[in-house]
């Protein structure tokens, strides 16, 4: 985590996310479970708008920075599940 991400990686995750915001907003159904949910809570889509303007502005080490600030890798917990036995041949 102390490297970072990669600034070219960084800015193809952060361009395909906010895509996919858009790309949701053009299908129907979607677009009116935003609507309901912004009437449920008395938002508008600048809101929306607003947040994705921050998105937008995210630098790589915002991000790690932020992560720093929330996550603590000790406390995450890595399981593998499946099946490790290599059938004798």
């Amino acid at each position: 985590m102390s490297a970072g991400f990669p600034a070219d990686e960084f800015a193809t995750a952060k361009n395909a996310f906010l895509e996919e915001r858009k790309s949701v907003r053009s299908e129907d159904a979607q677009l009116v479970a935003i609507l309901a949910r912004n009437a449920q809570y008395g938002w508008t889509m600048a809101r929306d708008a607003e947040i994705e303007s921050k998105i937008a502005a995210l630098t790589a080490d915002d991000v790690v920075a932020a992560l720093k600030q929330h996550i603590d890798p000790a406390a995450i917990s890595i399981v593998k599940g499946g099946d490790f036995h290599t059938p004798a041949q």
